[in-house]
Formats: C-alpha cells, structure tokens, sequence
C-alpha cells in the first residue's frame, strides 16, 4: 500500500523547523546555552530544506547543515557555554551573535546614520 501525503504549506513547515530547532535547544541544556533562530534563518531553512518530493525530511539535515555543526565546533573550540545566541541569516551566510553584540552592532550602525 502507497500512501501519499499532501505538499505542506509554509506555516506547516516552519511547524516541522520548530521540532527540530527545539529538540536542538534540549540538547544544549546542559551546557546552559540558549538559542533563538531570526525569522530570517527560519524562512531561508524552509526556502531550501523543504522538498515536495522528500517532505519534510531534508529539513533536519539543513539544521544539521546551517546551525549544528557550525555551533558544534563553537562549543568545542571557542569553548561556548552559559551563554544566549542568536542565530541569524545574513548576507548568504549563519551568524551567531549574542544580544549585547547584536544590540552593539545596531548601535554603531544608527550612531553612523545620524552623523
């Protein structure tokens, strides 16, 4: 027996993103690390990780891809904990960043406009 499933749509998508990027955030629990991905990376991952053929199952494999590995080797070589990230699509790229260098970085850019 066959069973087809119907294409998601986005709000589902970011549904099936939410699982996985929460299952993430319980695993780093015991390093004290909190994650928040932007809107951004969100729309980027289901943009590019969701396949109409594959489902939903590419999706982990772009979190993996984009957020876990490269935090990963933050954790281990920055040694990374008790700490809040933000995670953000920029400029075709992840960055993490922290809120206090995010909120920096904001500051700088607004003290230049003003000028």
């Amino acid at each position: 027996m066959v069973c087809k499933f119907n294409k998601l749509n986005t709000f589902a998508i970011k549904k099936v993103i939410c699982k996985f990027v929460d299952e993430l955030k319980n695993s780093l629990k015991d390093k004290n690390i909190k994650l928040v991905l932007s809107e951004a990376l969100m729309d980027h991952i289901a943009d590019i990780g969701y396949d109409p053929k594959m489902g939903a199952r590419p999706l982990g494999r772009k979190i993996d891809e984009l957020v876990k590995v490269p935090l990963s080797k933050k954790i281990l070589f920055d040694k990374l904990s008790d700490c809040e990230l933000v995670v953000d699509w920029q400029e075709d790229k992840v960055v993490f960043a922290t809120p206090v260098e995010i909120y920096e970085k904001e500051t700088e850019q607004q003290l230049q406009t003003d000028c």
